[in-house]
């Protein structure tokens, strides 16, 4: 479990994953947000996702369970 926390891509994933979830709640809180947000913000949000996992599988290539804990 000690490794969970050291990992890069739990920590990154984790931390989007939340930021992406509160947008929503964001807009309807704070509606100036929709102007500059654009429509489609929830495909580059995943767009962002899936690029930051590729850098970060391209930077550690060691599996979580082959680390030391």
């Amino acid at each position: 479990m000690k490794a969970f926390w050291k990992s890069l891509t739990v920590w990154f994933n984790t931390i989007s994953g939340t930021f992406i979830a509160m947008i929503p709640l964001a807009m309807e809180q704070l509606p100036v947000l929709k102007e500059y947000l654009p429509v489609n913000w929830y495909m580059w949000a995943l767009l962002a996702l899936t690029v930051g996992n590729l850098i970060i599988r391209v930077k550690t290539n060691t599996a979580i369970g082959m680390r030391d804990a």
